[in-house]
């Protein structure tokens, strides 16, 4: 009995715990969707393509003379988008909506094949035409799904990672490379599970061959609009998120726009020298360091930075409101990073007593 109450009260947990990080989740996707304004549009069409890719997999097409499958045709901008959101967004994101994707592809498969098992009245001679095809979406979403797992992921990677190798040069080569890489992958796996033991295995390499010559050749051209794409979006958004896969400090940024107006974004700083105690981020060059005590309930009206300097929160809450609207408060272990020196500054309220660490660049 009482080891029967553990069992349930362990399983009470695990399934709290699953619920609360499930939400976290959402949460944090939805922040960064609120936050960026062009990551909606691009997220809908990345999600849109994916679920595309699935219901065309078995139209066969003749491409200039190669039988190959539409999805062929589609698949290359999935993954050139994946390549905007990483690059722009950074790697984690583009992490997450790989996995949402996988999620709206597998609720669509399965609620279609679901639904072609249920017998159809004699009204209309159609149905069997969706049967025939809608009942197969289950066993595509699985074999996408494994392929998304080894190729999709990887594009999103390798791209942030020669990002930073490269110090975020060259996208069109990045690109073109962690797609093509990617869409290797992607297309071993999925062929080999979609259709086995509905055609012959020499039909099965010759599809899987010609659909990833295509692949490449509509990567090479899908890499320079994107390469525009992505330079226009990262002036728009005014977002440094681009990530690596290597561990990082969050930033929060306070900077000025042109309008005279300053703005939050968040940046990302990297950890890319080994040592035995650790990874350690490069060089950064200052030229003061204080220690400071901040009383609770005081507020500084509108100001500027002095100098640019990271400040470094160790324990109290600050609450610090950007002259754009914006307002965000800082809590112990955030790092804000203050460059809005001209313009009209911005506004801090210390919401309790505590200590930061201020460095001057």
């Amino acid at each position: 009995m009482l080891l029967s109450y553990k069992y349930w009260s362990k399983s009470k947990k695990i399934y709290i715990e699953s619920l609360v990080s499930d939400l976290a989740f959402a949460l944090k996707i939805k922040g960064v969707l609120m936050q960026n304004k062009y990551l909606l549009s691009l997220s809908t069409f990345y999600i849109t393509i994916k679920v595309l890719t699935i219901l065309m997999i078995y139209k066969i097409i003749s491409f200039y003379g190669f039988p190959v499958s539409a999805s062929t045709l589609i698949i290359p901008f999935w993954f050139v988008t994946g390549d905007i959101i990483a690059e722009v967004y950074g790697y984690k994101t583009a992490r997450y909506l790989v996995w949402l994707a996988l999620g709206c592809q597998f609720l669509f498969a399965f609620t279609a094949g679901a639904f072609s098992f249920i017998p159809s009245p004699e009204i209309i001679q159609d149905h069997a035409a969706y049967d025939s095809i809608l009942h197969k979406l289950p066993r595509v979403a699985i074999a996408s799904f494994i392929g998304i797992i080894v190729g999709g992921l990887s594009n999103a990677y390798l791209i942030s990672k020669w990002k930073f190798l490269l110090k975020g040069k060259y996208f069109i080569i990045r690109s073109f490379g962690a797609s093509t890489l990617g869409e290797l992958v992607f297309t071993i796996c999925v062929y080999v599970i979609e259709f086995f033991g509905l055609t012959s295995t020499s039909n099965i390499l010759k599809l899987a061959i010609d659909s990833y010559l295509i692949k490449v050749v509509i990567n090479a051209i899908l890499v320079f609009p994107a390469n525009m794409i992505t330079v226009l979006i990262k002036r728009k958004e005014e977002t440094h998120n681009a990530s690596s896969p290597l561990p990082h400090f969050t930033v929060t940024e306070l900077y000025t726009k042109e309008d005279g107006l300053s703005y939050f974004k968040t940046t990302l700083i990297d950890t890319p020298v080994q040592h035995f105690l650790g990874n350690y981020s490069n060089p950064i060059n200052v030229s003061e360091m204080y220690f400071r005590h901040f009383r609770a309930n005081n507020i500084f009206d509108q100001h500027t930075a002095p100098k640019e300097q990271y400040i470094i929160y160790l324990n109290g809450e600050v609450e610090v409101k950007a002259s754009g609207g914006e307002s965000k408060i800082f809590k112990p272990g955030d790092i804000l990073f203050a460059r809005d020196t001209h313009g009209s500054g911005h506004i801090t309220v210390t919401r309790s007593q505590g200590r930061s660490i201020v460095i001057a660049t």
